[in-house]
């Protein structure tokens, strides 16, 4: 089966139809687990979900810049997936993933990041909003979010190298959760923690020189 430019419903790719046409797809894409390079050339927009775990994607979206929902690339190397994405309205959800330069032009995230386990070095370089919570457990990110200034929900870094990582971060909505990681200098700008602070086991000599406000608990 041959798709037209736009597609009203959702998709799960099947290797014998051809989407090489499609533009726009009202609904969700479900290529999970399929090698799909070159298969979406002119896809722009994905109006529901897009889940790519498991698949290999590079240089598999080349146009594609909103995605409504949420987007799952658990597992995948996304390396040079994603050139032109500016947008997910909803969650993003890249632990274990390869993610290295794969959004380079990702600015919002309308949910929440999980980036659990996941190299995500120079992933997001335009990123300045996740909504939703930020989860970078056990990952390394340094140097990782450069513009990011709000967190809407809860900041997780436990067990992370975050030396760098959130040099213009002004304001997380919701906790901040830092025990057992590497914060030296990591908080230069942060202003307000909605929530509580809890740093127990970690050393944070240097790590918030702006906090103004923390409306919750400090454990430590």
């Amino acid at each position: 089966m041959k798709y037209g430019k736009t597609v009203d419903c959702c998709i799960a790719y099947n290797p014998e139809d051809d989407y090489t046409d499609v533009e726009s797809i009202g609904g969700s894409l479900d290529v999970r687990d399929a090698d799909t390079r070159t298969a979406f050339p002119k896809l722009t927009t994905v109006g529901g979900w897009l889940d790519v775990h498991g698949a290999n994607t590079r240089a598999r979206f080349p146009k594609l810049t909103v995605i409504g929902l949420e987007l799952n690339a658990r597992g995948a190397d996304t390396r040079k997936t994603f050139p032109k994405l500016a947008a997910i309205g909803g969650c993003l959800y890249a632990q274990g993933a390869d993610t290295r330069i794969a959004f380079p032009k990702l600015v919002t995230i309308g949910g929440g990041l999980y980036a659990l386990d996941a190299d995500t070095r120079t992933a997001f370089p335009k990123l300045t909003t996740v909504s939703g919570w930020l989860d970078v457990r056990g990952a390394d990110t340094r140097t990782k979010f450069p513009r990011l200034l709000v967190i809407g929900g809860e900041l997780d870094v436990q067990g992370a190298d975050t030396r760098k990582a959130f040099p213009v971060l002004i304001t997380i909505g919701d906790w901040l959760y830092a025990d057992g990681a590497k914060t030296r200098i990591a908080f230069p700008k942060l202003t307000t923690i909605g929530a509580g602070l809890y740093t127990y086991g970690t050393d944070t000599r240097g790590a918030f020189p702006s906090l103004k406000t923390i409306k919750g608990q400090r454990v430590s």
